[in-house]
């Protein structure tokens, strides 16, 4: 009988052990889409290393390059899918994202977008903003801010050329 019960109690030791190494692993996180909710997408702009609208003065000279700098911050832990940004300032293909118009973001993660088009005068304030799809829970977090500069100049100036008589005062 004593042998037939450390029989018994020797064949269920090691699936018990088994049973209790694996309870004891730490568990892997949940794969929930935590923080997607609002904020969790955001957008900053510099326009040539500037903040938001502080290209509106001094201003840029007309005709020099503006350079804008969108930063897209995935501030969740779902990734994003067709991130898409816009800027009325930066038609057609002057804006470039990392993997195309509609980029995937993972989570957690950010990314720069960039434009680059040539200073017209006058005021230019546009509102930039940012769509994207979280498919695993049916959600479309957007961001916006506003951006500008101010193209200062643009008359042709007359530049002497050699040879010619000097201006008469």
């Amino acid at each position: 009988m004593a042998v037939w019960r450390w029989a018994l109690v020797g064949s269920l030791l090691p699936p018990l052990l088994v049973a209790v190494m694996l309870l004891s692993l730490p568990s892997a996180p949940a794969a929930v889409a935590d923080g997607a909710g609002a904020g969790a997408l955001t957008l900053s702009v510099t326009v040539n290393g500037l903040p938001g609208r502080a290209a509106e003065d001094p201003g840029i000279p007309a005709g020099h390059p503006v350079v804008k700098r969108y930063v897209v911050t995935n501030r969740s832990g779902a990734d994003l899918h067709h991130v898409t940004v816009t800027d009325p300032a930066a038609p057609g293909r002057a804006l470039v994202c990392p993997g195309g118009p509609r980029f995937r973001l993972r989570g957690l993660a950010s990314a720069v977008c960039t434009s680059r088009v040539p200073a017209a005068p006058g005021r230019h304030t546009t509102t930039a903003r940012v769509r994207a799809d979280i498919p695993s829970v049916g959600l479309r977090p957007t961001a916006a801010t506003t951006t500008g500069y101010r193209g200062v100049g643009g008359a042709p100036v007359a530049v002497p050329s050699a040879g010619s008589a000097p201006p008469t005062p």
